[in-house]
């Protein structure tokens, strides 16, 4: 039976979540994901992620993959996301579906991730932000914070073991890894 390969990307708001993985206890939005497809390809095969993400985290441009049938695939690529989110809750999107050659694999296929994080620095939590960052209210030392930040701007590799093999899961110099300060805002952002 030849089976159809979608690429979906996905945001979401990871405050009401276990993380990304199906969990013992709590939901993760990858069973939210599978409840979705399941209503729309009932012979689906489970969504895999291109990575796992903490409680609370949340996504920006996330990758997943699902497989259907193919004679089970009866509505156009273009409405897949439609479809999917009318399943699921508002704090999680489908953004965009694509059919990918039957060797991709969201996780092994990607080729970058990029994590933010960032502080409010006020002394007040800004309401809308809430979810979204790291309230710091007293004044920080953003010398000693540009200090502290340079052992990982040097050329560094990561590798971790995996069975027998292994593989090199990032690697980031000066110039992925950045700090931005925006004095009018209070607000830091650390990319890497």
């Amino acid at each position: 039976m030849e089976k159809i390969k979608i690429r979906i990307t996905i945001a979401y708001d990871g405050s009401n979540y276990a993380g990304w993985q199906v969990q013992k206890i709590g939901v993760g939005v990858q069973e939210k994901l599978n409840e979705a497809v399941k209503k729309i390809f009932p012979d689906a095969s489970n969504v895999e992620g291109s990575s796992r993400t903490d409680a609370g985290v949340h996504a920006l441009g996330m990758v997943a993959h699902f497989e259907v049938p193919a004679e089970k695939l009866r509505i156009p690529m273009r409405k897949v996301p439609l479809a999917l989110n009318a399943y699921l809750p508002e704090d999680i999107r489908v953004m965009d579906a694509k059919r990918c050659p039957p060797d991709f694999h969201a996780r092994f296929s990607a080729k970058g991730k990029q994590y933010r994080y960032f502080i409010w620095n006020h002394p007040a939590n800004n309401p809308l932000l809430r979810n979204h960052v790291w309230h710091i209210p007293r004044k920080l030392n953003l010398k000693l914070m540009k200090e502290a930040v340079q052992p990982f701007c040097r050329d560094s590799r990561f590798q971790v073991v995996r069975g027998k093999q292994k593989l090199r899961i990032w690697q980031y110099s000066a110039d992925t890894l950045e700090m931005r300060y925006k004095e009018k805002r209070k607000s830091y952002y650390l990319y890497y």
